[in-house]
């Protein structure tokens, strides 16, 4: 593993955990509303400066973690949908990188499955429609401008390229 992978690595990890810390003051601070789209730009644009593959990695990083809004409620059903998530976020990278965007997008209408939310998570439906719905719009547009390939799509075409 290179020290760029290692660094990139790191730094992707810092930005998820900057995103998940100031979710949670946001929310204890009763202020997830106004917040959500500040802070979902700390992925957006901490991400935007990397190399391509490196900013779609770390998308399929964040997309995984987007199932662990609810896991705290402890119903299996929240596990079972942050599975189904992180099976996405992978099919999306390996695949297809238009499943992250549309994974984005099915969040909000998962954030409305009827559910017992403790007081203080009751506003995390209505912030995660401009959370989610910035983080998705983002990755529709950068995929509409062919920002990034599948990285199983680009082994198989690199693997058939005759060599000279």
């Amino acid at each position: 593993m290179s020290k760029r992978t290692i660094a990139v690595s790191g730094y992707v990890l810092v930005l998820a955990l900057a995103t998940a810390v100031l979710c949670q003051v946001a929310m204890r601070a009763g202020v997830l509303i106004p917040a959500a789209i500040p802070v979902a730009m700390i992925p957006v644009v901490g991400l935007y400066f990397l190399r391509p593959d490196e900013e779609l990695a770390g998308w399929v990083l964040f997309t995984a973690a987007l199932g662990w809004t609810y896991l705290d409620s402890g119903a299996p059903f929240e596990f079972a949908g942050a599975l189904g998530i992180a099976t996405l976020a992978g099919l999306g990278a390996w695949r297809w990188p238009w499943i992250l965007a549309a994974t984005w997008y099915g969040h909000i209408l998962w954030d409305f499955v009827p559910r017992e939310l403790p007081e203080l998570m009751l506003d995390v439906p209505t912030a995660c429609i401009l959370f989610d719905g910035l983080i998705g719009s983002y990755l529709a547009w950068g995929l509409v401008r062919g920002r990034w390939r599948s990285f199983g799509g680009r082994v198989k075409r690199e693997a058939t390229v005759p060599s000279t």
